[in-house]
């Protein structure tokens, strides 16, 4: 791993999560499942999705639906969001 100066290191000032419709998120496990074997966080973490939920919701982060978007899309939507928060921040 690389050292890292935490003095010089940039502060994160805007945090993004990527959601996708319910139905969108169950049928890429499902997917994956039959790509590979399930890995045992994967499981852990599926048996408790909604924690995980109520401690994302609990942050002030900002969240952006990928639903039916290309990764292409999603970087422009990224784009936009941090130029706006240039705009906005100065």
């Amino acid at each position: 791993m690389p050292t890292i100066d935490w003095v010089a290191a940039a502060i994160p000032d805007l945090a993004v999560e990527l959601t996708v419709d319910e139905r969108v998120r169950r049928q890429r496990l499902a997917a994956r499942a039959r790509i590979r074997a399930a890995d045992g966080w994967l499981e852990q973490e599926e048996r408790n999705v909604g924690a995980t939920r109520r401690v994302y919701d609990s942050f002030r982060i900002t969240k952006v639906d990928t639903t039916g978007l290309t990764p292409h899309q999603v970087v422009d939507r990224l784009d936009g969001l941090i130029r706006s928060c240039v705009v906005q921040h100065g």
